[in-house]
């Protein structure tokens, strides 16, 4: 397709994409040489909608305008910039040598001016100042990867949907954690949610309606739909796949039947909204605990070896429950560089300590999105694929906690805060932060969930679960809530996982027992148990072959 051709059939598109293209053999330094750099691209298709605006099979042209220095030798990612005046949603694909990425972009309205592209003064966020507003500068990689920035101004159906769940993990969150006494603590809100709603389907009476209550969920049966659907949405994102979460539960068939309509019913129900897999174990063949931990460990991808500490014993434990999240994602940007890691110094609340302190790359400054607000500053810093962001924040006044400034606001105000900092425009910032790892042991959960409402699943006697119990005689209830939590930050990208497990035991009382072995030698009675007249009587004292029965 000819040049003309193609520019008037993209004449009504606004977008910034990043692309690659077959470049020239020889190394060029556009920020010398020139401010505009032409590469090809083998073929190119564009849809608004359902409708197909070009295709082409030969080779494209585009012009890219970068000020950074680039390597024309390596496949090496660039910014172009096509501008038009029509809006709507839009699938690019885009082939270059054997590979092809397909992207959804959002594409809003623009007067069909292109604007030359303008550095900025640099200028740190420190003070509150307005700088102007600039599009992110992809960081210069090897990897051949296609990436976007989509302007989002309206939720999709499955937005919503998480948006809802969010709402109620988040308030959750704010006031487990606020229980926490430990001096670093790293918690998963959506682990232990997750958890306990699992347990809240089996829950029957006062238990459930404890549960539903601390949660802030009023309809059992459309928060199932959502988390059917949030499941199901999550296990889409495979084109670079960051989060995987996992359920299971874990039924000790071998001492207690699970075969009654409402046991069958649960367990279904955790396999159809949660992805629960259905594990059915021999208890008294060995101790699940180590079966159950290796599960964890592959769910988490090493991070959490060992959760389960305590033999579970088979004649009191009805079933355990398992919930693991793994998070593993790539910073957006060049943020931080391993090569300017240095040793510094940490003020913590107690005492200062040396630590290893993640600069960004020398004599750059970073684009990302800030906000004051409420005693406290925060970045966003951005994972690449737009989906996740980290959000750092610090107290406004350094005599006051973070920790501190963060709890005196209520749930509304934090939730506005983080809506409102993915609203503001980006801003230029030098980020130094401690590269740092936090492994965390919830110890207390239990006490934790009973002071802020939750305490009829935990009690023996007053416990109702029938999803668990089904047609038992003994009484299910939940003994131990575990949460183990570990996170690590550096120069690349952040990894995390959480697992929370449940173990529901029964109201089983252990009875004792005489070991009664004879083993030595002993006198034995043969008599009328009404008169006590004895009709044998005798003792061993050895026993040989004499006394072998033939």
């Amino acid at each position: 397709m000819r040049k003309r051709e193609l520019c008037k059939a993209l004449a009504g598109i606004t977008m910034v994409v990043s692309i690659f293209g077959q470049f020239p053999p020889n190394t060029i330094y556009a920020a010398k040489t020139a401010k505009k750099l032409t590469v090809s691209v083998k073929s190119i298709s564009l849809k608004v909608g359902e409708k197909k605006v070009v295709k082409t099979n030969t080779n494209a042209a585009f012009t890219v305008t970068d000020k950074r220095i680039v390597s024309l030798k390596k496949k090496t990612k660039r910014q172009c910039t096509v501008v038009g005046k029509k809006a709507g949603k839009c699938v690019l694909k885009i082939k270059a040598g054997k590979s092809t990425k397909s992207i959804n972009i959002k594409i809003t309205k623009k007067k069909a001016t292109v604007q030359p592209t303008v550095q900025p003064q640099k200028t740190p966020i420190i003070e509150p100042t307005q700088t102007p507003t600039v599009s992110t500068t992809p960081a210069i990689t090897e990897t051949p990867e296609v990436s976007t920035t989509p302007a989002v101004t309206e939720k999709t159906d499955t937005e919503e949907v998480t948006t809802d769940v969010a709402k109620v993990v988040n308030a959750f969150g704010y006031r487990l954690w606020e229980k926490q006494q430990d001096k670093n603590v790293v918690l998963s809100p959506y682990s232990i949610v997750e958890t306990l709603m699992m347990l809240e389907n089996a829950a029957d009476g006062e238990t459930k309606e404890e549960i539903l209550k601390t949660m802030g969920v009023s309809d059992e049966i459309q928060w199932n739909k959502r988390m059917q659907e949030f499941h199901r949405e999550n296990a889409k994102q495979d084109s670079v796949k960051q989060l995987y979460i996992a359920n299971s539960i874990w039924k000790n068939d071998t001492t207690y039947a699970f075969d009654s309509k409402v046991q069958k019913e649960y367990i279904e129900n955790l396999k159809n909204n949660y992805g629960a897999v259905e594990q059915s174990m021999n208890f008294n063949n060995g101790n699940p605990r180590e079966q159950i931990n290796a599960w964890i460990e592959k769910q988490t991808n090493g991070y959490i070896p060992s959760l389960l500490e305590d033999e579970v014993k088979p004649q009191d434990t009805y079933s355990i429950l398992a919930n693991t999240v793994w998070f593993d994602a790539k910073w957006k940007n060049e943020y931080f560089n391993a090569f300017v890691t240095r040793k510094e110094n940490f003020y913590g609340k107690e005492k200062k300590t040396s630590v290893d302190m993640m600069y960004s790359p020398s004599s750059e400054y970073q684009n990302v999105r800030y906000l004051q607000k409420n005693g406290i500053k925060m970045v966003e810093l951005d994972f690449k694929e737009d989906r996740f962001v980290m959000d750092v924040l610090l107290s406004q006044d350094e005599k006051k906690t973070t920790q501190e400034c963060f709890e005196a606001l209520s749930t509304e105000e934090k939730n506005a805060m983080f809506d409102e900092i993915s609203k503001q425009e980006f801003r230029w910032a030098k980020i130094r932060m401690p590269k740092f790892e936090s492994v965390y042991n919830a110890k207390h959960l239990k006490e934790q969930l009973n002071s802020i409402g939750i305490t009829k699943l935990f009690e023996k006697e007053n416990a109702q679960l029938p999803g668990i119990q089904g047609e038992n005689k003994e009484n299910a209830y939940v003994d131990t809530l575990l949460h183990k939590t570990v996170l690590s930050v550096r120069e690349d990208g952040v990894k995390a996982a959480a697992a929370s497990v449940a173990i529901i035991k029964s109201a089983y009382e252990k009875k004792e027992y005489i070991d009664f072995y004879v083993n030595r030698p002993f006198v034995y009675v043969i008599r009328d148990k009404k008169t006590n007249m004895i009709y044998f009587m005798g003792s061993i004292e050895q026993l040989d072959a004499t006394n072998q029965i033939k």
